[in-house]
């Protein structure tokens, strides 16, 4: 296996973090999960396509893989961008023990009485409502919300995982 069928790979993933800061930086999405898919799946494949078209063409002479090395890297390039995606709610959401250790990584430290200051329905109830409603997992009206037909979708799939790891319906 070549050494360029892991760097090819990785400089697409980082090259995709540099595309997925601009963009959040100049417009921050409605649709984040569609918008990370589009960079961090499909602008590879149709990178890797064109790059694997030229580098087979006798005009131009680029560093070249096997077959076999093209789904390796293609492969790579998907496990990074999986884990990526997945991860990424992680970046964004305001949880409550991330920002814990926020605080006492600032202040070296913080008393437990001092902490309740800082989880309001603004900070925690208000953005998870508008990231139901943006995902289009749930609707709103007169102050009330449904889920929609892909949020019971969603809800179903953990229902039925949680069940099946033997997990309690409401906890971890």
């Amino acid at each position: 296996m070549s050494l360029f069928a892991i760097i090819f790979p990785s400089l697409i993933f980082v090259f995709c973090l540099f595309i997925h800061a601009l963009i959040w930086r100049l417009r921050f999405p409605a649709n984040r999960a569609a918008t990370l898919f589009i960079i961090f799946v499909l602008l590879p494949f149709i990178a890797g396509g064109a790059y694997a078209l030229l580098s087979s063409s006798a005009a131009v002479r680029l560093p070249g893989l096997e077959t076999q090395e093209w789904l390796a890297a293609g492969l790579l390039q998907l496990a990074f961008a999986s884990a990526y995606i997945l991860t990424y709610p992680a970046f964004e959401a305001l949880s409550p023990s991330l920002v814990i250790v926020l605080l006492a990584f600032d202040r070296g430290g913080i008393a437990v009485k001092d902490l309740s200051g800082f989880f309001s329905d603004k900070a925690l109830i208000k953005p998870r409502i508008k990231d139901l409603l943006d995902s289009k997992l749930a609707s709103e009206r007169d102050g009330a919300l449904s889920i929609t037909a892909k949020g019971r979708l969603l809800a179903g799939f953990f229902a039925f995982m949680r069940s099946f790891l033997g997990l309690p319906k409401g906890g971890g």
